[in-house]
């Protein structure tokens, strides 16, 4: 069985490395819009039920600790 171990370079050397990101020109970032329609809606109720609902537990929990170590 034979088995050839002279294999071509695949990609370029490391010596090229970031060779095209550096020939791009430099391009200010554009400014988002604010999502309309469901989109907008989606971000409103994770603001106001999900995440709130999950620092509600957390200060619920930190309160439980809170009573438990210092309030005897």
């Amino acid at each position: 069985m034979c088995v050839n171990l002279i294999r071509g370079k695949v990609h370029g050397s490391m010596a090229c490395a970031g060779k095209v990101r550096g020939q791009t020109p430099k391009v200010a970032k554009q400014d988002k819009k604010q999502p309309c329609g469901c989109a907008h809606k989606h971000i409103q109720y994770n603001r106001h039920s999900v995440t709130s609902g999950i620092n509600s537990l957390i200060f619920l929990h930190l309160l439980c600790l809170f009573k438990h170590f210092f309030v005897h």
